[in-house]
């Protein structure tokens, strides 16, 4: 499968205190395009394709036949651009490179501001071989072995400098000739990370130092949380992460997931359409080193009652297109918002040592979660500042009756500016119902138009190819969490006898 990424993904360390200033670029041009056609920037940057047309940046027309694009980049970075001209139908998303036009030869700019300092990374990792080696992959030279010192019985360190100002890395450890220690998780011989000081042990890493033995994740089901008045009893899902029993002092960030009969592995018995994987997707990123550990909560949908749960109060349905008006039913997101915040989260907090600030709280949903999530990021953001609107039904979250526009998408573009982070996607092909490809980039557009950028508070990725269905979910969930909640390479978090000591 193939994603078009629309805008930054593996960039997300960029937030945290020692990676790069970001710097808010524009970019404009003016061009009458017809229907189906679009511009789009491609550059040398990551963040603007590599080059490739495939993963370039569609601009947006909401001041058309004006063109423009907000985007936070690297500051101190010099790169090329160019814009084209390329056909955005669904159809033609799944072979994107089937260019139209170049509309200008390639445009060379330095982003204001100084380039971020090279960066120090502390390795310390368990081994019983005689003489293990790390080797770091540097992009031109390739593998390059790295001093190492045993400093215990079985426990060695190394220290990289001068590695690349931002993003992750790659490293391996090699144990003896042609052999190398394999992570817990892949098949691969190497890491990629974003922590710079680390611990790995038993193939997986640590942003602490880990006990022998680290107690594993699991998933635990309450099988009738209590509602309100007007929100059901319901069943809620709680995963705790690895080492969560290890560290009885430590307290965790938390993401809020709905459908949560569909989430985990665990309990796939109790999805009648198939599992996100959510809990092994996590394990995996944790255990590699590139999201931070933390709950993940799935409150059950009310089967029936679905759709009203998650549709704004704005918003009204009546099961099926043509309903009359007096058939139509208000939604009652604003009452679910609400019991989350009044009920689900008092108790995690309560029970889970969960975080309670919103940079600690995240949502995720799909479809007509999606739009809840949405809703939550836009209406609740003292809720949680952190949100994933997945293949979101933004064409029935309410039209505004002027153009018909979703007003979900017009409160986006004229509301007052909230302190959220957002991921919008979608898939490019219908399955049991439209994935919404276009109603996720208007919802896209009306952010940029108000002043939001793509980076690391919005992203939008396009699925080729992909349905409206719990597989695809799953496919690009870790996509999600790691855009959610990735690890801050700052993280130190010192433990002595199973007890933290602190963190920084």
């Amino acid at each position: 499968m193939r994603f078009l990424l629309i805008g930054v993904l593996l960039m997300t360390t960029a937030l945290w205190a020692d990676g790069p200033e970001l710097v808010r670029v524009e970019f404009e041009t003016e061009y009458s395009t017809n229907f189906g056609q679009s511009i789009f920037v491609v550059g040398s940057l990551p963040e603007l394709g590599k080059n490739d047309p495939a993963n370039a940046v569609k601009m947006s027309p909401y001041d058309f036949p004006k063109w423009k694009l907000a985007i936070d980049l690297p500051a101190g970075t010099r790169f090329t651009y160019r814009y084209i001209m390329c056909r955005d139908t669904p159809e033609y998303m799944a072979r994107p490179n089937a260019l139209i036009r170049e509309l200008s030869g390639p445009l060379k700019m330095k982003v204001p501001g100084n380039r971020a300092p090279k960066r120090t990374a502390h390795v310390r990792f368990y081994s019983d071989a005689e003489a293990p080696q790390l080797e770091y992959y540097f992009p031109i030279s390739g593998w390059i072995p790295i001093w190492t010192e045993k400093t215990e019985d079985g426990l060695w360190e190394s220290v990289l400098e001068d590695l690349p100002g931002r993003g992750e890395w790659k490293f391996r450890l090699r144990e003896s000739e042609g052999q190398y220690m394999s992570p817990k998780f892949t098949d691969d011989e190497f890491f990629i990370t974003g922590l710079m000081d680390l611990w790995v042990r038993d193939g997986q890493i640590f942003a602490y130092e880990p006990p022998a033995d680290v107690s594993p994740s699991r998933v635990v089901k309450i099988d009738r949380f209590p509602g309100t008045e007007t929100i059901p009893d319901r069943p809620v899902y709680v995963y705790t992460p690895r080492g969560y029993d290890n560290f009885p002092d430590r307290k965790y960030p938390v993401i809020y997931m709905h459908d949560g009969q569909n989430l985990f592995e665990a309990y796939a018995k109790d999805s009648f359409i198939g599992s996100w994987h959510a809990d092994d997707v996590a394990d995996r990123l944790i255990g590699e080193g590139r999201m931070r550990e933390c709950l993940i909560v799935g409150v059950g949908n009310n089967g029936g009652q679905r759709v009203w749960e998650y549709l704004p109060p704005y918003g009204s349905w009546g099961g099926r297109e043509d309903a009359p008006p007096e058939d139509q039913k208000p939604g009652r997101a604003d009452k679910m918002a609400a019991f989350y915040r009044d009920r689900v989260a008092p108790y995690i907090e309560e029970n889970y040592r969960a975080l309670s600030d919103p940079e600690d709280r995240a949502t995720c949903g799909s479809s007509m979660g999606g739009i809840f999530s949405a809703y939550i990021a836009w209406e609740f953001p003292e809720f949680a500042r952190n949100n994933a609107a997945m293949s979101s039904a933004f064409d029935i979250s309410g039209k505004n009756a002027e153009d018909e526009c979703s007003r979900i998408v017009e409160r986006f573009r004229t509301g007052k500016r909230q302190d959220m982070r957002l991921w919008i996607d979608s898939g490019t092909k219908s399955g049991r119902s439209d994935d919404g490809m276009g109603a996720a980039f208007e919802a896209r557009d009306a952010l940029l138009e108000n002043g939001y950028a793509i980076g690391p508070n919005l992203q939008q990725c396009v699925d080729v190819d992909a349905i409206h269905s719990e597989q695809f979910w799953a496919e690009r969930l870790d996509k999600v969490f790691l855009f959610l909640f990735p690890v801050d390479p700052a993280t130190r978090i010192w433990a002595s006898n199973g007890r933290l000591v602190a963190e920084e």
